[in-house]
């Protein structure tokens, strides 16, 4: 009989301890096997790297499923909101209501690992991680099955009956107790993986789209931060970003003393300034100042000025107002106009305004807050990069950190640059960049491809003239091949700031003859790419610079305020903030952004953050705060 008596020692006293330890020492050996090892792998294999509803035919007892619901200080609070018969909103209520209400959707939630979605596994996991929801797990029985077929060949048939059961029964609690917890593990761990991978390709999609947002140049822009009882913090600032002037000015709904004398600032700096285009925080008090700001221009406030206005994603201008970085470029202003500054700025150059701002506090892709910094950081880096090579920089406008991602720059020479630009004024061309402090020859050669001027035909006898190649993709290398040819179609270059003489041009490119190609043959380059090369260049010349008035006036087609006000079937138009693999977000003006299903989306429509859209009301959750819209066209 194997009773472990004859076994006792004094680190063993017991006959109890004996089998533990035997016990133990069994499940070590066993999982040291290299064929457990290779079954362990092969259920893995099997479960994570293809759908198991296919590769088992849909039958589910040879599925993996999760199981969700809330844990028990959550079904606490559910059993005294139901006592209490009341509701709770998410923009109310205790923090404990709030994560009640937006985990509901997951209470009593089952499916298989393979069929979840990756915004479902990063939900569960915060749920989990806040304690609101718990999950378990249900496993195939052919597992352990598998199991103790695999561990009988390896412990033979000998021994005595009841050897044998304890063998048997040591391999049960091994299964138990380390593999199937094992295996779980690393399939909920390899989902989980792929889910944050889903989720940094949607966070880098959708930054893409936010940063390549088309700039407004060429005009002295007004940030406005809406609010009620601090008034409505406002920035001026040049077509080159530098602050003109700053204030608060308050809406008709406030009572305060000096509502006439600031409104009368206001109005009368925009004037002195030329400031013709308004930029409104989309926050609170968002509405009631585009309504204030277009009574003033029915008054004529504004004199001769065509102000046109446009409400502005204003989400990270006030984490970042209070920033090191903030204060360091903006010691004499208070966080709340630096706020203002940010507003104004990002849509002179939203590129270079964009970076500025913390990747988690820019509320683009989906749960970016679970995510770890430094992949949100690497992310980060790797798509402004992109979005360089792709558009380049304005020199005149963009920021220390942008420049500094800049090809052949670096920190030291991009603040060298931005101070270069405070004391000597605008740059005017590309080789003035020379000039600076740091940058040398090769560095000049590697950045100025991709730095653009944005400037316009001077006849002044400055000592640097502007080139309107200086706003393209064209490198300084190739400009005498550019100038040969325009001589050949006997052009001169600054006829090139002309829209009519560069289509005429472009044109002419477009169709090759013996003269161009003895021209571009004196390049070290393909003939044929080289002219297309040039004729793209020109032909998106100034597309960022270009102003476009119907962007800038999009009007809300409803007077709606709250979500309360909101009723199914009410026509919208809004712009689309964020995409995500269960929907798209899209403001339209009430505080909240809406969500359109994945599954109402046409399959032949992409939306991208920044299109403007007109949408139509599905259906509120005034206690959710949530509401659901249907897409009706891209406008």
């Amino acid at each position: 009989m194997f009773d472990g008596d004859f076994l006792t020692s004094e680190e063993f006293p017991t006959a109890e301890s004996v089998r533990d330890a035997v016990g133990a020492l069994i499940r070590q050996t066993l999982l040291a096997k290299p064929s457990i090892k290779d079954l362990l792998d092969r259920i893995e294999y099997c479960w994570v790297l293809y759908d198991v509803s296919l590769y088992y035919r849909r039958r589910d007892a040879n599925r993996v499923f999760v199981t969700v619901n809330a844990n028990a200080s959550t079904r606490r609070l559910a059993k005294q909101k139901k006592a209490q018969s009341s509701s709770v909103s998410t923009a109310e209520g205790t923090s404990a209501e709030r994560e009640y209400l937006n985990f509901s959707h997951y209470f009593n939630f089952r499916s298989s690992i393979a069929s979840l979605r990756p915004h479902q596994v990063m939900a569960i996991n915060r749920g989990v991680k806040r304690k609101v929801l718990k999950k378990q797990f249900t496993v195939p029985q052919s597992w352990l099955s598998e199991f103790l077929a695999a561990t009988a060949k390896l412990m033979g048939k000998s021994g005595c009956n009841e050897a044998k059961a304890f063998v048997a029964n040591c391999t049960k609690t091994c299964y138990t107790k380390v593999v199937r917890p094992r295996l779980v593990s690393r399939l909920w761990n390899k989902a989980s993986k792929l889910a944050r991978i889903h989720a940094v390709e949607c966070f880098a999609t959708n930054l893409e789209s936010l940063l390549l947002t088309a700039p407004v140049k060429g005009h002295s822009i007004i940030g406005v931060d809406p609010g009620f009882t601090n008034g409505c913090k406002y920035a001026m600032i040049s077509a080159q970003g530098d602050i003109l002037a700053t204030g608060i000015f308050y809406l008709p709904q406030v009572n305060n003393s000096r509502f006439h004398v600031a409104i009368s600032e206001f109005c009368d700096f925009a004037v002195c300034h030329r400031c013709d285009r308004i930029a409104i925080g989309n926050g609170k008090g968002s509405k009631e100042t585009v309504a204030y700001l277009k009574c003033l221009i029915r008054e004529k406030r504004f004199k001769d000025l065509d102000i046109r206005w446009r409400v502005v994603n204003e989400t990270g201008s006030s984490v970042y107002s209070i920033s090191s970085s903030a204060e360091l470029e903006m010691p004499e202003l208070s966080p709340n106009l630096r706020s203002a500054v940010s507003i104004a700025r990002r849509v002179l150059d939203p590129l270079s305004e964009y970076i500025k701002i913390g990747p988690a506090s820019l509320s683009v892709g989906m749960y970016q807050h679970d995510i770890p910094s430094s992949v949100l950081k690497t992310t980060v880096d790797m798509v402004v990069e992109q979005c360089v090579s792709f558009v380049g920089v304005d020199v005149n406008t963009c920021s220390v950190d942008l420049l500094e991602h800049v090809t052949g720059l670096n920190k030291k020479t991009a603040k060298a640059i931005c101070e270069f630009r405070q004391k000597n004024g605008p740059f005017v061309c590309r080789y003035q960049l020379k000039c600076v402090k740091g940058v040398s020859e090769h560095a000049f050669q590697m950045c100025s491809g991709f730095v653009r001027i944005h400037g316009k035909h001077d006849d002044s006898s400055a000592a640097w003239r502007p080139n309107p190649l200086d706003a393209t993709s064209i490198h300084p290398e190739s400009y005498p091949i550019v100038e040969s040819l325009l001589v050949a179609k006997r052009m001169h270059l600054m006829d090139l700031y002309d829209e009519q003489c560069r289509r005429s041009f472009v044109q002419w490119l477009s169709e090759p003859n013996d003269e161009k190609i003895s021209l571009v043959s004196k390049c070290n380059c393909s003939i044929s790419a080289s002219l297309q090369f040039i004729a793209e260049s020109l032909q998106n010349y100034g597309v960022s610079s270009v102003f476009s008035c119907s962007s800038f006036d999009l009007q809300p087609s409803a007077d709606v305020g709250t979500i309360g006000e909101l009723q199914r079937g009410t026509v919208l138009q809004g712009t689309v903030k964020n995409v995500t693999s269960f929907g798209v977000f899209v403001d339209v003006g009430v505080g909240r952004d809406g969500l359109i299903p994945t599954r109402l989306l046409p399959t032949a429509v992409s939306l991208r953050v920044g299109n403007e859209v007109r949408v139509s009301v599905r259906q509120v959750d005034v206690v959710k705060n949530r509401f659901d819209l249907c897409l009706i066209e891209c406008i």
